[in-house]
């Protein structure tokens, strides 16, 4: 039995990953592909669409944080999906798609961006993984 050990090899993430997504199981037989929360292109999104309310030191309307959040993630976090219906038929991804998923449905928005959040999600495969694939 070996002991346990603190290696700085199982903290490094995959940046390739964090941008480009990784796929994410809903149940259902659904499947979301979340790019990181902290990935630039969202980041950078998020703080032009901000910047008119923080620039006059305005607090965000409840609302309008809403309409820039789910903007902002449908275009830069919702990268595709599979698996997910409207009634009989399968919803096809778009970032209009997306952002009516983010915007109707609060639980699934608050679970992409547990997901997107999750670093775990983002780590780098060890060598042997990779070598397995």
């Amino acid at each position: 039995m070996s002991a346990l050990r603190f290696d700085i090899n199982d903290f490094k993430l995959d940046s390739d990953a964090k941008a480009s997504g990784v796929w994410i199981e809903f149940g259902g037989g659904a499947s979301i592909k979340i790019a990181a929360f902290d990935n630039p292109s969202f980041s950078d999104a998020f703080r032009k669409a901000t910047k008119p309310y923080n620039d006059l030191g305005k607090e965000i309307p409840e609302d309008d944080q809403l309409e820039i959040m789910a903007r902002a993630m449908s275009q830069f976090i919702v990268l595709d999906w599979k698996g997910i219906f409207d009634g009989k038929d399968e919803l096809a991804y778009s970032n209009d798609a997306a952002y009516r998923l983010l915007k109707e449905l609060e639980w699934i928005r608050s679970k992409i961006i547990t997901e997107a959040q999750n670093l775990s999600n983002f780590k780098a495969k060890a060598k042997g993984d990779a070598e397995k694939n």
